[in-house]
């Protein structure tokens, strides 16, 4: 299993949320970048245990979209345990290098208290932080928060 130190979050927003500081996404080599993409095409036709065993050495050296892949795993339990701890700690790690997929997941996550305490200061901050990086899902999500409450 990874190790993973333990994460802290960022202070509450005072102000409308901005994106968050995030350290550059890391580049990778080719042959990371076809054990990522191996992986991508194992989850697609539900080859889940290859998926993690493609993803999981990459997310441990810190490439978000394996980040990313394996939160998706432990959010949906598709091939594992669904585990929402999990879940965070993988988003969590894409989401600070400003992997927006995992920004808006991670908010998800706040809003509803899967994994993480309930925190409504946290969940806007990363889904806001994810609209910023264009995220349309975060955006769709921020409109129809915006209009509901005009209402």
């Amino acid at each position: 299993p990874v190790i993973m130190p333990a994460l802290k979050d960022p202070p509450a927003p005072r102000k409308p949320a901005r994106v968050a500081a995030v350290t550059p996404a890391k580049q990778i080599s080719g042959n990371d970048q076809a054990q990522l993409q191996t992986g991508q095409s194992a989850f697609n036709r539900q080859d889940y245990q290859t998926a993690l065993e493609k993803w999981t050495p990459l997310a441990a050296k810190g490439v978000d979209d394996a980040q990313y892949g394996l939160g998706f795993m432990y959010e949906s339990g598709w091939g594992v345990k669904k585990d929402y701890v999990e879940a965070y700690r993988w988003y969590r790690r894409a989401a600070e290098q400003g992997h927006a997929k995992s920004q808006f997941n991670l908010g998800l996550l706040y809003q509803a208290g899967l994994g993480v305490p309930k925190n409504e200061a946290l969940a806007n901050y990363w889904i806001q932080s994810a609209a910023d990086r264009d995220d349309p899902r975060a955006k769709e999500f921020l409109r129809n928060l915006r209009q509901k409450n005009q209402r």
